[in-house]
């Protein structure tokens, strides 16, 4: 019985250690730590817990424009500024939350309208003297927006607004200088897409990359008979010598939309020329494609002497 007193009075003293061990635990002292202090925290001044559920009530109805589709297509991805400002404006000190939101909405109301009177000069400069004009209003706005800060006055009261002003304004300058340019780019690629020109030689350019593939796996079909025997290589190389072909006729296009054109006279002297080539080109390029289409032998008349009589004509002085 003292032997058994004994184990059980050692067994009990392990216990009592184990718990003590499992307490100074650095996890363990965390969380009852954490607990104390959010507690702590609340009873203090329960002012903080109403603020704190203010601003989730303020961030749920924000999130609403993300939430609900109708206000979604409404106002789009410059929803994510209202989320923006309902975390950096609300404060909890009295006070606190009208200074910073008059600030920013004074900032940025100040902002875009430089921004847009600047933008609305730019636009009557031309492209280059339009990006000199943009980053020396930058610099100059920046500059001076900067300096103000350090007034004792502005730097008390109003510098939080002038930080909101300089980042709105480089925002709204910068952004709107890049998306017109943009702009330009969409407007110059629809009026390519539109003339038949460019639209047929995109499609030249579409159809190379394939042309090799389709000849490879098309040399694989079983001939239909014995002397029935595609050249499908050869069809490859004619798409080549076609797509260069392409390229002097984009080319001479290109020529013709140009700003800066040859004298009326001198385009006279090789109009006549000039339709009579292409008049033979296309007949040419029509023989080919029914020689193609129905798997038989190019007339010889395509090479005819009509052809090469106005290549002359049109290379003579």
């Amino acid at each position: 019985m003292k032997i058994m007193a004994m184990g059980k009075e050692k067994w009990e003293k392990h216990i009592h250690v184990l718990a003590e061990k499992i307490k100074t635990f650095p996890g363990f002292v965390w969380q009852t730590t954490w607990r104390q202090t959010t507690w702590r925290v609340g009873r203090d001044d329960p002012r903080r817990v109403i603020h704190a559920f203010k601003v989730g009530l303020a961030l749920t109805l924000v999130s609403l424009l993300y939430l609900l589709e109708p206000l979604f297509e409404g106002i789009g991805q410059s929803a994510i500024w209202a989320v923006m400002t309902v975390v950096v404006v609300l404060e909890f000190t009295a006070g606190a939350t009208l200074c910073k939101g008059l600030n920013r909405g004074l900032g940025t109301l100040l902002a875009g309208s430089l921004a847009f009177a600047i933008e609305f000069i730019a636009q009557e400069t031309g492209h280059v003297f339009r990006a000199i004009f943009i980053g020396a209003a930058v610099f100059v706005i920046g500059a001076a927006a900067t300096y103000i800060r350090f007034f004792p006055k502005v730097k008390k009261n109003y510098d939080y607004g002038v930080v909101i002003f300089l980042l709105t304004f480089n925002l709204i300058t910068v952004s709107s200088f890049a998306l017109a340019i943009d702009e330009e780019k969409e407007a110059i690629q629809d009026k390519s897409s539109e003339d038949p020109i460019y639209k047929g030689y995109k499609n030249v350019l579409d159809s190379k990359s394939q042309d090799e593939t389709l000849a490879t796996h098309a040399s694989w079909e079983p001939r239909h008979s014995r002397h029935c025997r595609y050249p499908w290589q050869q069809y490859v190389k004619l798409g080549g010598v076609l797509c260069h072909f392409s390229y002097t006729v984009v080319a001479l296009h290109g020529c013709l939309l140009t700003e800066i054109q040859t004298p009326r006279s001198c385009r006279a002297l090789f109009k006549d020329p000039c339709i009579r080539v292409a008049s033979e080109v296309s007949k040419a390029l029509m023989e080919l494609a029914n020689s193609i289409r129905n798997h038989r032998h190019c007339s010889p008349e395509i090479l005819s002497d009509h052809l090469h009589e106005a290549l002359q004509d049109l290379t003579l002085p």
